[in-house]
């Protein structure tokens, strides 16, 4: 790892084993990468292919967008408390009300889950692709980007600098047959036009026109 100034450019230990080329982007972001996920991207790797650039998204960033879900986890917690004591001792509306405290107490708890979530991914660059992996509960999820789909990435920042990466916007069925977007990409990142421009010159090809 090495210090110049306020910005950190890093290229752990663990990179060697990867053959890694380490660019001198800015990268202040989480680089304690917990060994189980170091693992799953050794897996990942094709032999050959060469870790440009690893981080986490920065765990305090995906707390934050997950408050407007905790501020109406709260309001309807309240409400499922205050209804559940009405209808004692109505044990059919104790149950009904209690699995509703359950469903809202998840979403109160909406800024833990953002934490936990953070701390199980990993954004990776390769000399062949970019690498988004996660591993919730059981269940791994490893999405790979290559050609246009590099060509085609979005970047939203805020004035500091702090913003995202997107790759691809997945939509699914919500209720009443609504489409649901979600946008898939690297989030939580401290300096997104850096990463941006470590993407941009690894995969130069894929942005030509």
């Amino acid at each position: 790892m090495r210090h110049q100034g306020s910005q950190v450019f890093f290229c752990t230990v663990r990179c060697i084993s990867y053959d890694v080329l380490c660019f001198d982007f800015p990268t202040e972001m989480t680089n304690h990468v917990p060994p189980f996920l170091l693992q799953l991207l050794e897996r990942e790797l094709a032999s050959g292919e060469r870790v440009i650039w690893q981080a986490m998204p920065v765990p305090a960033s995906r707390v934050k967008a997950s408050l407007s879900a905790f501020l109406q986890g709260i309001l309807l917690f309240a409400f499922a408390t205050f209804w559940t004591m009405g209808v004692w001792p109505n044990w059919g509306g104790i149950f009904m009300g209690g699995m509703f405290m359950l469903f809202t107490g998840n979403i109160v708890l909406s800024p833990f889950w953002a934490w936990w979530e953070a701390r199980r991914t990993i954004y990776v660059i390769t000399d062949r692709r970019a690498l988004l992996i996660e591993a919730r509960y059981r269940k791994r999820t490893i999405q790979s980007f290559t050609g246009e789909r590099l060509a085609t990435v979005i970047r939203r920042e805020d004035k500091h600098g702090h913003g995202e990466i997107i790759f691809e916007r997945e939509a699914s069925k919500g209720s009443k047959g609504r489409s649901v977007y979600r946008d898939i990409g690297f989030f939580g990142l401290d300096d997104a036009k850096s990463v941006e421009a470590l993407l941009r010159q690894t995969h130069a090809g894929a942005f030509q026109v």
